[in-house]
């Protein structure tokens, strides 16, 4: 998108003063050209880094209205979770069966269950999930532990 009027060509006759000014008038208007060019750039730029910073924005909100949460209740503190090796070992001997496994990976004491109601009830913001075998389910369990998701919270009396 040009701006300017094109610039007229200089013949012989035109005095050197009047070219001098032509080729001003050339340069100012390819500099306008530019600056038209670059100020589109710079305005999708920051269009899309606008976007992101509100991405974030709401992001760093979640987690924190999340932390607050946590934080806020003074019945209840985060402790160690144990680690998936301990988890392993105390269902060492356990039969996977049939039976549905629970991995309680946010409660009162992370881990394997059959039942999770007991690790989870009234625990704040509990997370657990359901798997089909012991194997799924230790390894749900380790991959949420390395990820460093894993916790435990223990009522304050």
């Amino acid at each position: 998108m040009r701006v300017s009027q094109p610039a007229a060509t200089p013949t012989s006759s035109t005095p050197p003063d009047a070219i001098q000014e032509l080729h001003i008038q050339r340069y100012v208007s390819a500099a306008l050209d530019e600056v038209l060019v670059n100020s589109s750039k710079v305005q999708r730029n920051a269009v899309e880094i606008q976007q992101r910073v509100l991405a974030v924005h709401d992001r760093l909100e979640k987690e924190q209205a999340i932390a607050q949460d946590r934080s806020s209740s003074p019945l209840w503190r985060n402790e160690t979770a144990a680690t998936p090796s301990e988890v392993a070992k105390i269902h060492k001997k356990v039969a996977d069966g049939s039976r549905t496994w629970w991995v309680v990976y946010v409660g009162r004491e992370p881990g394997l269950y059959t039942t999770s109601d007991a690790q989870i009830k009234g625990c704040p913001n509990q997370q657990y999930r359901r798997k089909a075998s012991k194997k799924e389910a230790l390894n749900f369990y380790k991959e949420k532990y390395e990820a460093g998701e894993v916790e435990k919270w223990v009522e304050v009396y």
